[in-house]
């Protein structure tokens, strides 16, 4: 049976949470403010802040968005483990 829209379940929220922390941190890395992106998304900074807290649900062609300012493909941003795996020591955020 198919689940329409509603309430993630807990796989669909891991998945969401695994994408806003990854646009956190490939925002934070490339020195981006939350300011900058919501320019480059053509949305609000409360968009882009509720979205990173986790408040704010957004559609599918915004996260197109994110990933395109960020400079990365949407699979990057589904990647687990992503500040370990694709970024040098140094770069790190923590």
């Amino acid at each position: 049976m198919t689940r329409m829209m509603g309430k993630p379940n807990s796989e669909d929220a891991e998945v969401i949470a695994q994408v806003v922390r990854n646009v956190r941190t490939l925002r934070r890395v490339r020195n981006i403010s939350q300011e900058k992106l919501a320019q480059l998304c053509e949305v609000s900074v409360g968009a882009i802040a509720g979205f990173e807290q986790g408040q704010v649900r957004t559609s599918f062609f915004m996260v197109i968005r994110i990933a395109r300012a960020l400079g990365v493909d949407l699979a990057t941003l589904l990647k687990p483990d992503l500040l370990n795996s694709r970024f040098p020591r140094q770069m790190r955020v923590m």
